[in-house]
Order: structure tokens, then C-alpha cells, then sequence
């Protein structure tokens, strides 16, 4: 829109401002605007549009349960802390004055708070709380909201000390047709305060059991003497039942009524009949109960008290109590049968519908969480969400998300102590929570709600004398709530659209679970915060009386600097953090029964073990290299998220490890699943045996099958990789790459290896990974039906084979069903193949048979012989995402061209290009950090490293010809590609090669990180730029060794943004007297000088 000059001139003549806010200011900023006319409507119902209350904020030495007497927080030298009632639309003023000696904050719990996160009352998170002998006004905004919420204190252990009272929303209209509103909320209590149980747990090392509730309050005071319920015939009630227990379950019955559960925590739901209510630490449910037609007797309510984490003590857990429900005073008490629990009908979300029909929400990303413990020293057991246990930074989090600009969008800045996790505008967030211990927890989200949409049974239940939580799934309207109960054993889903900018911290509700680390932050569309959130004068004035800076990092320092910020507490249980040792050095052995010479091994031992995680572990790889010549550590198909100096390759994201000297790296899993390896990328190492398989679990089984077999296979040779090239060089075999004579089967030779067991019946995933190096392999189980589950760490759709055909690098997983007795025993056949190396009687190709062991002296089945072109094989062509990510876009395509050369050495020599790939002064890792803006220019890379630079969002086809005689193995390090069409390229016929027929994928093209492209062929491969990456493609076999890769430069301005390299890699340069910085030659600017002339190939 332009406003006509006309418009704007009759607004100057009346002295208006024609920009601005409603003040004619810029910002928030108000000043000169005349007061609004307050409305007080509703006067009838007795609630003002600004509700304003008054808190002094205390201590009162009182008994509140009957037993004990203890400074129990008040509000105004009193309780219980009077319940707050407003109507919808209503603004609750709320000034609190801190009485305490100790810093305290209230939040509203279930308040959405749009761009006013500072009243969210999340100490050290949103705000910095009130300091001692302070004032604060919290504003509350009611517009959006009705319901059932509540106030509590959100510092220490003030919630746990009495520090809570519902907060009822009104709605203006009736949700449903009711009489009378009563309000019945629950609170556990004990008879010490929380930090006197807290030390008196840790002196006995009590470091399972949470603090033990002695009793029940019921409306603020001793359950014993509760309030009765005044039920007249025939009216109609609404109970709103909220459990303000902080470390305790309820359950709530009303024998002898009909309940209908009309809203939880809030929100309204599609009426549901329940024989009772089962709450958990922070829930809330309102029901309907229609009184009965006369007053002929009286009833009673009944609530349990329970916790599955404490042990059953008499009179203590599960502790039952009785109220009155009274029609008359004198009559008698309906006499109601007991009924077991499990015979009843609760109040499972999952099995409610939300009352606006909301449906289920899509996916665009899956956060998963897993929930960890451990008990250090003192005894107190610490949980978390990840690696580290939460606990508060220097600066409140929403602050930092304010004040660091573009690096508020790294969750870095953050501290590892925040457990955070960015969210973008508009992205539908599913949480995947995995509970494995014997603790359920109760988990709540501020600032909203989520959608509850499945649970089901994650670890061993039984074993652990707990019950099986059965599989279940929401409808299609999926109940939506702030508070959750994620039992023991179990697993739950939850999925939520981010809809604005918030700080929304998610926690256990238990004060031994919040209290002690399990919490996670969401910091959702921080550049929205920035644009729309102002925070208070006197909000930053409570910080900067408590001395707390406002503005920074976690620590309060620019940038990824955490100088000063206490080191975070590592929680290490079972296997979340998996650290292995590895002394990389030789051993004379013979691994193939023919031939002894020095094999690369760790810990002076062959085979390498393979190492196994599970999916959220953390691998941390103590290296130690006992060569005479440098190391390095590459694992395989691993995304390495801004962390590329873990990557392993040589002078592309890492100097190498020299020899004596140790280095660790750091593996995170949390976004993988499948089969990958661990290898050397340094010269010749990985053919030399430095490799194994590295396999990633899953938490919850893709599909079921009851046991896993893993089988890996090796081509060795008589001699080592550098010996037989001097061999080559010298008898002038110009076009045979080296012939490995030898299969190994899970690192030994293939021609004794153990036999696969299998049991009758059963159904196994077997992992088939090939560490090959230079020859292909084809794998069969003759006598039983394979089917592909996943290739190259990515799922796809059951696809049924064969075999399978695997080059250097690839992994699949096959689930193949046992027969139903061990009349038979059967084999597995390999065959160990290479096109580019004539037939040699005994050598190429070989054939190699395993055990398939059903009983020890069972005979052989007899399988008739099939011709391979018989076959169905493995081609991922053929294949289709299990998760079906559909064919991507094409932005830019990047043609690549395989060229081959023999020079004066007679090793011949690949490229991508004119220039054989080789190393050049500086990792180019360390090129696209220090250099800018020159960063998005391939020169400053050197013509050696064949750069092409990407940008990010960009979705890049990569287009592959091979016109010469060899089949390669192409791998992408740092993500996967859609395989997407295949074709001829040349002419093979009358190169003795069979012509490759043209293919393409379907909708959802199968992604791996590996590939086979065969000799005068074409592929096409297509892959998005979804972050900044130094991306190594390259030849799998040995090839790469003599130049055939390229490396991709993805979004290098964000890897400047958000990378910040660890020093201990940085020593590991300077040890060599690399430089870090520079262009390829290690200069400033375009001055490639002192870079070693490229390798030109003269392919004509």
C-alpha cells in the first residue's frame, strides 16, 4: 500500500502522526497515551476485567496435616494459599512481595503468555526471580483461556513447602449445562520440608526412593478432616479435581455416580464416561456428576494416594482416604461393593478426543528424548533428558535467546546444562520420550499444550516387576493437555505446532525429577522473540539486584565463549555414554591362513570388536596412535551435526592424529539408527584391516524379529596395501588395481568361520556390512526368503530378494524367518567379485560357503543351483524410504565425469575432473572457517580439492558418468542421496561389458551414503543442503587414494556461524606443523603460493 500525499496531509493540518505505535513511539514505548476506559462487565458474576491481588510472600510455623508442625510456606501470614477465580478475558494483576530470605518466583501454570515470557515465572529461565525483601507485579492475560490451571512457587523447593493454590478460568459460557461449580484439589505433604528430607535421604543414601509423603491434604488441610461435598437431588455438577502433589499420584472415585470428564488441564474434551479419575503430579480434570434423584443416602468420595517408585509401606504408600458426599445430614451410608482398580474405567488421555476436533498433527521434525539416571556420591539420584542434567546458566535463557542475534538460532549458546533444542516457526514438533527406568514421571510443557499420541512398552517390565504399558494410539482428534504421565517402561509420543516465538521450558513435574535435572528447553522461533518481546524495566531490575547479567551467552559472554560457566553434570547410566579406548598400532598375524604380515590393530588384538550403541548414545573414542605414521578415525554414514572435525578424513576436516600422540572423538547419535563402520581415512590403513562395524540400535524395534545376527566381510591380500603397489608399479600392470586373494567373515577367514545359529521359529534380522575395499560381493541364503529392511542406516519398506549385491562400504539389514525344524542344516553363500580384474582360476571370482546351523548333526539340504540372472538382487533403485520423503527438487545439478590416466608410474590414477584430488596445506575444513566472505569461492580450495560450493536450502542433483571399464563405489560423507535414475553412458557391449538398462526411482527414492555406479553408466543422486558441511564424495575402493573424490563446501557461512573448533584439534596441527587458517595454501585472499601443482589428467 501508498498512502495518497492528500490522506497525509489532512492528517499534518490536525497535528496527527502518520507513523509510529499507537503513541506515535517507536517499540512498546506508550508514553503520552491517554489511559483506556476500563469496562468493568460482568459485574454480575462478581469478577472485574483486572483482577488485582495482593501476595506477602512467607513463612508460617503451622500443622498442616495434624502431625507435623514446620514453616510451611503462606501467602499474607495464612493458609492454605486462597484459590484465584477470574473469567475469561480478565487480567490478573498479581504484585507479590518476597518475605522470604531467599529468592522466589510464581508461575502460572497452563498460561500461555503470548511474548510475555518474562511472567512465566521459570526462575533463571524466563526471569531471574524476586530477590529478598523485593516487589514484583506478574501481569496475567486471561483472553485465550478457560479452565483449570494453578499457581506455584518455581523456585528451590517452595512448590513442594506449600507454595500452590488453583487458578480457575471461568469461562464466559458454559461449556456445558451444569448447577454448581466445586473446586477439590489434592496436595502431598510431609512432615519436614523438602530440603530437610533432601539431606536426610542423602546421609542415608536413600538414592532410589524420592522423598516419602506421610499424608494427603485435600483443599489445604488434613485429608482426615476434609471437606465434605453438599450434593441436593437432581442437580448437576461440575468438580473441578486438580493434584497440586508434587513426588504422588491420585486416584479419585465417586462410588455410586456416573463422571464424565469434560477438559483436562484446561483444555475441553468430547465428554467421557470413567469410573474414576487417575492424576498424576500437576493434572488436572473437570467432570460432570448429576446428583441422584433423592436424598435417601449418603455417599462417599474416594482418593488414593500411590506412588509406583516407593516400595508399599504400611500406612504409608498408597495411602486411602474418604470425604462425605452428603445429601442429608442424618442419612444413612449407601452401602457400594468394592471394585478392583483394574476392573475399572480411568481417564486415559489417549482414549479422548479433543471437544474442537484439532487434528492429529503432522510431523516435520521428531525430537527424541530419553530419560536418564544416576546416583553420584551423595546419593541423591540425578535424572535428564540427554547427556547432562539440567541446571540453571548465568544468564535466564530467554534473555540469551534476545540478545545473541543470529546465534540465538544455535543451541550452543545455550550451555550444554540448558538441554536445549531450537525450534523453527511453523514446524509441527513430535517428542519421542523413552522411559527405561522403574519411575513413571509426569512431564509438563509451559507455554502450551501438546497432543498425546501414542504410548507403548520400551524396555522389560516384567523383569523389572512392573506392568506392561499396552500399545495405544489416539484418535483422530488427539486430547490435548500440559501434563503427562509417561510410566515406567514405556515410551510416549507427544506432538505440538510452534505457533510463536517462546522460551517453554519442559520438566518432570516431581520435584525429584525437576529438582534433580530432567528438564529440556524449547527455544521456539528466537528471531520472533527478538522482533516482538520487550522486556520490562522492572523485570531486569530483579536480575540486577541478584547481580545476574541480562544479556549473552549461557555464560554471559559473547559469542561460544562459556568462560565461567560451572561445568555441567554428565549423567552416565548404562551405556548413554559408550567410552571405548583404542591403542591404534600393528600385529604380525595371518588372517587368512595363507599369508603373515602386520595388520592394523587396537589394543595389540585382531579383529577390531565391532561396537554397538544404542540410538542417543554418545561415543567417546579415546585414540591413541602407536604407528610410525598418522591416524585417523572416520565413521562411516555418521552426519557429524557442525562437529565435521570429528569426521575422520585426512586434511579435509582434520589434521590426523601424528604418531604418540592421543585424541578423543565425540559421536552423537541421537539422529541415526543402523549400520555403520568405523575406518581409518588415511592412506592405506583401512585396507590394512583398520576397520569394523559400528552398529546403532534402536530404542524400539522397527519392525519385530527376535533375534540379531551381524555378519562382515573383508578381502585381504597376501601382503600390505603399500608392498603391493610397489609390486605394480614395478611388473607395469597398468590397468588391474590390486587382487585381494582372500574373504574374511567377521574378521577371520572366510573359509573356517563360525556357523549362524538359528533356532526354529524365530525371526532374525541379520546385518550384512561390507568393508570391502576394492571388490564387490554377492550374498545369499539359499532355502530361505530375505527381505530388506534398511540400507545404509536408512529404513525403507520390506522389499523381498534373493541376494544381495553390496560394494566397498555398504551395509543392509535382511529379516529372514527360521524354518520350523532342525531337520536340515543349510548354507550361506558369498561370492567375492570384480570387474575390472579378468578371471583368474582360484583368485577372482571366489566362492565361499557358511554354516546355517539348525542342529549340530543335522544333515545338508540340497539347494539346486541357480544362474544369478535368475535372481532378484538388491538395488536401491528398487527400494523406497520407509519414512517416504518424496523425490526431491532439483535446484542445481553438478556434473561429475570419471576420467582415468596411467602416468609414468604405472598405477592408474581416477578424477572427478581435470585434476586428481589430493591433499593440499590446510584442511578445508579450516579454509572455510577462516576465510569470509571468500569462503563461496572454490579458488581459495585449491584445483586440487575439485571444490564445489553449496548453498544452504539448495536441493543439489549430483550427475555421474563412468565411460570407462570399472564399476566404483561412491560415497558421501556427512548425510545420504537419493538414488534417483540410472542409465548407459558409452558403449559397453563392445567393451565386453553388460549394458546397464535405464531406471528410475519411485515417489520416495531409498537414500544411502553409498553407491555402486557400473562401468559406462550414468547415475544421478540428489541430496539437500539442510546445514553447513564440508561434504567428501569420493570412490570407496582404493581408488580415492589416487584422486578420484571432490569435496562439497555446504553453506560455509553457517559453518562460520556455528562451529567452533576444539583446541585439542587444533594441537593436533600444530604437532605437524599444519596451518589452520588460509586458503589451500595456507595465504590470505586468492595467493595460492607454496601449494604443490595438481595432478592434471590428460584424458584424451
Amino acid at each position: 500500500m501508498k498512502v495518497p500525499d492528500e490522506v497525509t496531509r489532512m492528517c499534518k493540518l490536525q497535528n496527527i502522526k502518520t507513523s509510529g505505535n499507537a503513541a506515535g513511539n517507536a517499540g512498546f514505548d506508550l508514553t503520552g497515551l491517554p489511559q483506556p476506559l476500563l469496562v468493568n462487565r460482568d459485574a454480575a458474576i462478581g469478577f472485574a476485567e483486572r483482577v488485582e491481588l495482593f501476595w506477602d510472600i512467607g513463612r508460617l510455623n503451622i500443622s498442616r496435616d495434624g502431625y507435623s508442625t514446620w514453616k510451611s510456606m503462606c501467602v499474607n501470614n495464612a493458609v492454605p494459599i486462597p484459590p484465584v477465580h477470574v473469567t475469561q478475558g480478565d487480567v490478573l494483576v498479581l504484585n507479590v512481595r518476597n518475605s522470604l530470605d531467599v529468592p522466589t518466583a510464581v508461575h502460572a501454570h497452563g498460561i500461555y503468555h503470548n511474548y510475555t515470557d518474562y511472567y512465566d515465572g521459570a526462575e533463571m529461565v524466563t526471569e531471574c526471580g524476586i530477590p529478598p525483601g523485593e516487589n514484583f507485579t506478574y501481569i496475567i492475560d486471561t483472553t485465550t483461556q478457560a479452565g483449570d490451571l494453578w499457581i506455584h512457587g518455581h523456585v528451590h523447593s517452595q512448590l513442594t513447602d506449600g507454595f500452590r493454590t488453583p487458578f480457575i478460568i471461568h469461562e464466559k459460557v458454559k461449556p456445558t449445562t451444569y448447577d454448581k461449580d466445586e473446586v477439590l484439589y489434592f496436595e502431598d505433604w510431609n512432615e519436614r520440608t523438602f530440603e530437610d528430607m533432601v539431606a536426610i535421604d542423602a546421609k542415608l543414601k536413600l538414592a532410589d526412593i524420592p522423598p516419602l509423603y506421610r499424608t494427603m491434604l485435600i483443599n489445604g488441610v488434613n485429608a482426615n478432616t476434609s471437606k465434605s461435598l453438599h450434593f441436593e437431588p437432581r442437580k448437576r455438577y461440575r468438580l473441578r479435581i486438580l493434584s497440586l502433589t508434587t513426588s504422588s499420584w491420585i486416584k479419585f472415585r465417586m462410588p455410586g455416580h456416573t463422571m464424565h470428564v469434560i477438559s483436562k488441564d484446561g483444555v475441553e474434551a468430547v465428554p467421557m464416561e470413567v469410573d474414576g479419575l487417575d492424576l498424576g503430579p500437576g493434572q488436572r480434570a473437570s467432570i460432570i456428576v448429576t446428583a441422584h434423584d433423592t436424598a435417601e443416602f449418603n455417599y462417599m468420595y474416594n482418593v488414593t494416594l500411590y506412588a509406583n517408585f516407593i516400595p508399599l509401606y504400611p500406612g504409608l504408600m498408597p495411602r486411602h482416604y474418604s470425604g462425605l458426599i452428603e445429601y442429608q445430614k442424618n442419612a444413612p451410608l449407601a452401602n457400594i461393593p468394592t471394585v478392583d482398580d483394574a476392573q475399572l474405567v480411568w481417564n486415559d488421555v489417549i482414549n479422548m478426543q479433543a471437544r474442537d476436533r484439532m487434528p492429529l498433527l503432522p510431523v516435520d521434525r521428531q525430537i527424541v528424548l530419553s530419560i536418564k539416571q544416576f546416583t553420584p556420591e551423595h546419593g541423591i539420584p540425578y535424572y535428564s533428558f540427554g547427556d547432562y542434567a539440567f541446571n540453571h546458566s548465568l544468564v535466564p535463557i530467554l534473555f540469551t535467546a534476545l540478545s545473541m542475534g543470529e546465534l540465538a538460532s544455535n543451541s550452543s549458546v545455550y550451555g550444554p546444562q540448558a538441554q536445549a533444542h531450537i525450534l523453527q516457526y511453523g514446524e509441527s514438533i513430535e517428542l519421542l520420550v523413552y522411559n527405561d527406568n522403574s519411575k513413571d514421571h509426569s512431564l509438563h510443557l509451559h507455554r502450551g499444550e501438546y497432543q498425546v499420541v501414542e504410548v507403548g512398552p520400551y524396555g522389560d517390565a516384567v523383569a523389572n516387576n512392573h506392568t506392561a504399558v499396552e500399545f495405544q494410539k489416539s484418535g483422530p482428534s488427539p486430547m490435548r493437555c500440559d501434563v503427562v504421565t509417561v510410566r515406567a517402561y514405556s515410551y510416549i509420543k507427544l506432538r505440538f505446532h510452534v505457533n510463536r516465538g517462546m522460551v517453554a521450558l519442559f520438566h518432570c513435574h516431581m520435584m525429584h525429577g525437576g529438582y534433580f535435572g530432567l528438564a529440556a528447553t524449547f527455544i521456539a522461533a528466537p528471531e520472533l522473540l527478538q522482533k516482538y518481546v520487550k522486556v520490562p524495566e522492572e523485570a531486569i531490575r530483579m536480575c540486577k539486584l541478584q547481580g545476574i547479567k541480562t544479556s549473552g551467552n549461557a555464560a554471559g559472554n559473547q559469542g561460544f565463549d562459556m568462560t565461567g560457566l560451572p561445568p555441567p553434570i554428565l549423567v552416565n547410566r548404562y551405556a548413554e555414554r559408550v567410552e571405548l579406548f583404542w591403542d591404534i598400532g600393528t600385529l604380525n598375524i595371518s588372517r587368512d591362513g595363507y599369508s603373515t604380515w602386520k595388520s592394523i590393530c587396537v589394543n595389540n588384538a585382531v579383529p577390531i570388536p565391532p561396537v554397538h550403541v544404542t540410538q542417543g548414545d554418545v561415543l567417546v573414542l579415546n585414540v591413541r596412535n602407536s604407528l610410525d605414521t598418522p591416524t585417523a578415525v572416520h565413521a562411516h554414514g555418521i552426519y557429524h551435526n557442525y562437529t565435521d572435525y570429528y569426521d575422520g578424513a585426512e586434511m579435509v576436516t582434520e589434521c590426523g592424529i601424528p604418531p604418540g600422540e592421543n585424541f578423543t572423538y565425540i559421536i552423537d547419535t541421537t539422529d541415526q539408527v543402523g549400520n555403520f563402520w568405523l575406518h581409518s581415512h588415511i592412506q592405506s590403513q583401512l585396507t590394512d584391516g583398520f576397520r569394523t562395524p559400528f552398529i546403532i540400535h534402536e530404542k524400539v524395534k522397527p519392525v519385530t524379529y527376535d533375534e540379531e545376527k551381524l555378519l562382515y566381510f573383508e578381502d585381504w591380500d597376501l601382503r600390505s596395501f603399500d608392498d603391493q603397489m610397489n609390486i605394480y608399479s614395478t611388473l607395469n600392470a597398468k590397468k588391474i588395481p590390486i587382487a585381494y586373494r582372500m574373504l574374511l567373515v567377521n574378521g577371520m577367514n572366510g573359509n573356517v568361520t563360525q556357523p549362524v545359529v538359528f533356532e526354529p521359529g524365530k525371526r532374525y534380522r541379520v546385518r550384512v556390512v561390507s568393508l570391502l575395499t576394492a571388490f564387490w560381493l554377492k550374498f545369499r541364503m539359499p532355502g530361505h526368503t530375505m527381505h530388506i529392511i534398511d540400507q545404509d542406516g536408512v529404513a525403507c519398506n520390506p522389499v523381498e530378494v534373493d541376494g544381495l549385491d553390496l560394494g566397498p562400504g555398504q551395509r543392509f539389514s535382511i529379516l529372514v524367518t527360521a524354518h520350523d525344524t532342525v531337520e536340515y542344516n543349510y548354507k550361506y553363500n558369498v561370492t567375492l567379485y570384480a570387474n575390472f580384474v579378468n578371471p583368474l582360476p582360484g583368485i577372482i571370482p571366489r566362492y565361499y560357503n557358511g554354516p546355517i546351523e539348525y542342529h549340530q548333526n543335522a544333515p545338508l539340504k540340497h539347494i539346486p543351483d541357480v544362474e544369478d540372472n535368475q535372481l532378484s538382487w538388491s538395488n536401491t533403485l528398487d527400494l523406497q524410504a520407509r519414512d517416504g520423503m518424496p523425490l526431491l527438487p532439483v535446484d542445481r545439478q553438478i556434473v561429475l565425469s570419471i576420467k582415468q590416466f596411467t602416468p609414468e608410474l604405472n598405477i592408474p590414477v581416477y578424477t572427478f575432473g581435470d585434476y586428481a584430488y589430493n591433499h593440499t596445506l590446510v584442511p578445508t575444513l579450516f579454509t572455510a572457517l577462516s576465510m569470509g566472505n571468500l569462503a563461496f569461492n572454490s579458488s581459495i580450495y585449491g584445483p586440487q580439492t575439485q571444490a564445489h560450493v553449496l548453498h544452504y536450502g539448495e536441493s543439489i542433483e549430483v550427475l555421474v558418468y563412468s565411460d570407462n571399464l570399472n564399476d566404483h563405489s561412491l560415497h558421501m560423507h556427512m548425510g545420504e542421496y537419493q538414488v534417483v535414475e540410472v542409465g548407459p553412458y558409452g558403449d559397453a557391449v563392445a567393451n565386453n561389458r553388460p549394458a546397464v538398462a535405464f531406471q528410475r526411482s519411485g515417489s520416495a527414492p531409498m537414500r544411502s551414503d553409498v553407491v555402486t555406479i557400473r562401468s559406462f553408466s550414468y547415475i544421478k543422486l540428489r541430496f539437500r543442503v539442510n546445514h553447513g558441511a564440508i561434504i567428501f564424495f569420493h570412490c570407496h575402493m582404493i581408488h580415492n587414494f589416487k584422486g578420484l573424490a571432490v569435496t562439497f563446501i555446504a553453506a560455509p557461512d553457517l559453518l562460520q556461524k556455528h562451529m567452533k573448533v576444539p583446541n585439542e584439534v587444533i594441537r593436533m596441527c600444530k604437532l605437524q606443523n599444519i596451518k589452520t587458517s588460509g586458503n589451500a595454501a595456507g595465504n590470505a585472499g586468492f595467493d595460492l603460493t607454496g601449494l604443490p601443482q595438481p595432478l592434471l589428467v590428460n584424458h584424451g
